[in-house]
């Protein structure tokens, strides 16, 4: 008989075997794992849910739930967050998923819970939703009364026949002429640039140029953009410690759709083609960030969808 019970630390490497099994296009090792959920300060056993027949785990559900204020967004009492979940192809047809959902729903409204997100927390998460091509996960959750809403596009770059088009060094030219600079991070930049980020962006993103900071690596990781003395552009990468993947990457709403960000990008890639990073990618995007990259040669490789679900 299947039982469902909270996460026991001896479950992890069936977990992580379960993992491999289930989501080979997105492995992940321990070290990932560890860092993404149980070193989260709001990570609780009562929210990581196991299924297990006997001694053998069967299927995970992995929650989140605040306990400690995320920056400006507070606690956000309302919400919740499924990580991931899954049940081995073994066990499938058995209800065990509909048991493992209905038991984290059920344990998360008698704490006020009224909206449900999935994969999407922040600041770090496995996925930005669900895949386009896992329809049996579409299925399960749409069933379950979970609304689609925006697509999240994986986009990705190789840069081993890099080089600058004369276009890009024109532009460069042009911005610098109006005023602009560009260049790497310095420390005494940190000030202004952690007030830019914490007033214009996103919670996550601040937390990110923080991150880079304390772990002494911002000069390597981080492009700026200056208009007469004041940022009004980053760009970042190796967020969560893999120095292919790039974000965030901002430019002051004033500042926007004049080449300031095209400029940023290709400053960023000289950077890490010259440190031998050959492949650059990053997890999700919208529509008109879609077009933006595509424009830069950036290709879509996955194509994802945020799921929610209100009481």
């Amino acid at each position: 008989m299947v039982e469902i019970a909270n996460f026991d630390s001896h479950d992890l490497p069936q977990i992580l075997s379960l993992w491999s099994e289930c989501f080979p296009d997105d492995p992940v090792t321990e070290e990932t794992m560890v860092k993404t959920v149980f070193c989260n300060d709001n990570f609780a056993a009562s929210n990581l849910l196991v299924a297990k027949e006997g001694n053998t785990v069967c299927g995970f559900l992995i929650g989140m739930k605040r306990s400690y204020p995320y920056l400006d967004r507070g606690l956000e009492e309302d919400n919740a967050w499924i990580l991931a979940m899954a049940v081995s192809p073994r066990f499938r047809k058995r209800k065990i998923g509909t048991r493992l959902l209905h038991t984290i729903e059920s344990h998360w409204r008698t704490m006020g819970v009224k909206h449900i997100i999935l994969a999407s927390f922040s600041p770090y998460y496995f996925f930005p939703g669900i895949d386009e091509k896992n329809k049996a996960a579409i299925s399960f959750f749409e069933f379950h009364e979970y609304h689609c809403l925006a697509p999240a596009f994986f986009m990705e770059r190789y840069l081993t026949d890099f080089y600058i088009p004369e276009s890009i060094e024109a532009l460069k030219t042009a911005k610098e002429a109006d005023g602009y600079r560009f260049r790497s991070f310095q420390w005494t930049d940190a000030p202004a640039i952690l007030e830019f980020a914490h007033h214009s962006f996103s919670p996550g993103w601040y937390h990110h140029l923080k991150q880079a900071m304390m772990n002494g690596q911002a000069e390597s990781l981080i492009c700026l953009c200056f208009f007469q003395n004041t940022l009004v552009g980053y760009i970042q990468r190796a967020m969560d410690g893999n120095p292919a993947r790039l974000g965030p990457f901002g430019v002051s709403a004033a500042h926007r759709n004049g080449g300031v960000g095209t400029v940023l990008l290709y400053e960023m890639w000289s950077s890490m083609y010259r440190q031998g990073i050959n492949h650059i990618f990053f997890q999700s995007t919208d529509e008109p960030g879609r077009r933006f990259y595509e424009r830069q040669a950036m290709t879509v490789k996955r194509t994802f969808y945020h799921y929610e679900k209100e009481y």
